[in-house]
């Protein structure tokens, strides 16, 4: 997916040249170009970056597969596999699609999608980073 943000003469510039560089090729294919025009939605917040990275985190703290323990950037790219998905390299290959792309809402539920997931199948006792750990004397 390409997502073009309009705010100057040379992003609309940019555009018409990559829809006039790739149109016609993809026309001729099963799953031809579609465009769609919106207003751009709102990138998510620092506080929702914090509390996904801070649940990364007590993944890599906790969860143990085929007896080992990952730190929290093999969990990111896990999650984002798993749950936003794969694009093809060229040649042969994969990676993740990134997190960024996604938009508040979207956002919202990857990270609900991720802390079910690591506390349904990797048994992983989620905290909430905001709350206090046990008693203050």
């Amino acid at each position: 997916m390409k997502t073009f943000i309009l705010r100057e003469q040379r992003h609309l510039d940019n555009l018409i040249a990559f829809l006039t560089q790739n149109w016609e090729a993809m026309s001729k294919t099963k799953h031809p170009m579609a465009v769609e025009c919106r207003q751009d939605s709102v990138k998510r917040s620092q506080a929702a970056n914090r509390l996904y990275w801070a649940t990364l985190h007590q993944i890599e703290a906790q969860a143990w597969v085929e007896g080992r323990q990952y730190p929290s950037v093999v969990w990111h790219e896990f999650a984002k596999r798993k749950f936003i998905g794969v694009v093809d390299l060229p040649g042969q290959g994969t990676m993740s699609q990134s997190s960024t792309g996604l938009n508040t809402q979207e956002f919202a539920d990857y990270i609900q999608k991720v802390e079910y997931w690591a506390q349904s199948e990797l048994g992983v006792c989620l905290v909430d980073p905001s709350e206090p750990i046990g008693r203050m004397r």
